[in-house]
């Protein structure tokens, strides 16, 4: 009986080391991701900018080319063309990062949702132990 039970636990302990460690795997990976997704959502916010001062330098060129002076009042057509480019894009820009800020948000969830399933395998087989 005792040899039974030595086993047993020495099965549990084994069984706990390696909740252990998964649990600090998916930690780490879980960073990972996240640092991942946060450089992805920089580089499309940054392509996204790029994008809009392209389209609104080319309308620059359109408005010059066709005679319009950018010059004068705020909310003269060509003005307010440019402002509401660079408006949209703002909103754009805003929208990619929200976006990839939820994504990250839910690697995290989902890390410690897995955490809290571990620790609940932990407590299971400890509870295994006792009885």
């Amino acid at each position: 009986m005792g040899l039974e039970t030595i086993l047993m636990g020495s099965l549990v302990g084994a069984g706990l080391g390696l909740s252990a460690a998964s649990m600090a795997s998916s930690n780490v990976s879980a960073k990972k991701q996240a640092e991942a997704l946060k450089k992805e959502g920089e580089i499309k916010a940054s392509e996204r900018a790029k994008e809009i001062n392209a389209l609104a330098a080319t309308q620059k060129v359109s408005f010059l080319n066709s005679g319009i002076s950018l010059t004068g009042e705020e909310n003269t057509t060509p003005m307010a063309v440019l402002s509401s480019t660079y408006k949209t894009g703002k909103e754009d820009i805003s929208q990619i990062k929200e976006n990839y800020d939820l994504q990250i948000d839910n690697v995290y969830s989902q890390a410690r949702t897995q955490l809290l399933k571990s620790l609940g395998g932990l407590a299971m087989g400890m509870g295994g132990l006792f009885s």
